[in-house]
């Protein structure tokens, strides 16, 4: 359907300068998945329902490894059809939909602002 990315690597090789004890693989990686789980819940909101076999086919997954990336995605052949719509029906983008609403939710200021305090939270027992 489509791609979401959200491109850390900038900033990384400045924190990981900053630091070297922190685990940032497991911040970013955590970070990730609740921008994900995010997506997830506004997605089922706003998903067209008639049985609700679409709503409840969404759901993520996570890469492994240094892999640091999650998919939100439905897991019934029919959801495309829904989400681009036919020639005899129209258009009900939920997945972008509830990716708007989502990125609405969860600011970059927000986001930069969890980074910081995982940052401190693991610096501070380590």
């Amino acid at each position: 359907m489509f791609n979401i990315k959200v491109n850390f690597q900038p900033d990384l090789e400045k924190l990981s300068g900053s630091f070297k004890k922190a685990d940032l693989i497991k911040i970013l990686r955590s970070l990730t998945n609740e921008i994900a789980f995010a997506v997830e819940r506004y997605a089922k909101q706003v998903t067209p329902v008639r049985t609700g076999r679409l709503r409840s086919s969404i759901g993520v997954s996570s890469g492994f490894g240094l892999n640091i990336s999650s998919f939100v995605q439905p897991n019934v052949k029919y959801a495309v059809y829904v989400h681009e719509g036919t020639r005899k029906m129209r258009a009900r983008p939920f997945m972008k939909w509830g990716t708007e609403l989502a990125l609405q939710k969860l600011s970059k200021n927000d986001i930069a602002w969890r980074i910081d305090e995982e940052l401190r939270r693991q610096l501070i027992t380590l």
